[in-house]
């Protein structure tokens, strides 16, 4: 239906039998995705679907719980059972060569901080380019939006300007690296 429509449809799905049930009925991508099996990776990359595995959510409510956020004792535990698990599937997915975009999951960690996103996917096994790509190329590729994640003559010119070398230095610490940010070629920051 969505395709008649021409639109396309996100699944936020971590279980593997929801992943599976999602990518079945035509999904684009799979947020989360934290229990992939080798059935649902080989079905996202027969789709041609996304991940958008979203590392930073369960880390931002052990992270707030640790600073003294109530939270319901279920919900803290379910994150630490969920963690490792997640960057398991994450770097399985990956080295299958699933596409694989950056997203956040919005409103579970603090706003602004979705640069941690691109340090989780290098420190789990994307390279410094694909992690890169992941919030960049491939993200606009998942919202079919040319004009974005790219630097081109005709793109909008969203730039992040960082401090170092990302080919030595890699994408570690790279929310305290930013030195300028331009939106639609005006810079903002």
């Amino acid at each position: 239906e969505a395709r008649a429509q021409g639109a396309y449809v996100m699944s936020h799905a971590q279980g593997a039998p929801g992943i599976k049930n999602a990518l079945r009925a035509g999904a684009r991508s799979v947020e989360h995705g934290i229990f992939l099996d080798d059935e649902a990776i080989e079905l996202l990359l027969e789709n041609d679907a996304f991940l958008v595995p979203t590392l930073q959510a369960p880390l931002a409510v052990i992270t707030a719980h640790e600073a003294g956020v109530p939270m319901p004792p279920g919900v803290v535990e379910k994150a630490r059972r969920v963690a490792q698990a997640h960057t398991a599937s994450v770097a399985k997915a990956h080295d299958a060569g699933v596409k694989i975009a950056m997203g956040t999951d919005a409103g579970v960690g603090a706003h602004g901080e979705n640069l941690e996103e691109i340090e989780l996917m290098a420190a789990n096994g994307m390279s410094t380019v694909h992690a890169l790509r992941a919030a960049t190329s491939t993200a606009a590729q998942l919202i079919e939006e040319p004009c974005l994640g790219n630097l081109e003559r005709g793109a909008m010119a969203d730039l992040v300007l960082l401090q170092g070398d990302l080919h030595r230095e890699g994408v570690t610490q790279l929310r305290g690296r930013v030195r300028g940010v331009w939106q639609a070629g005006e810079r903002v920051r």
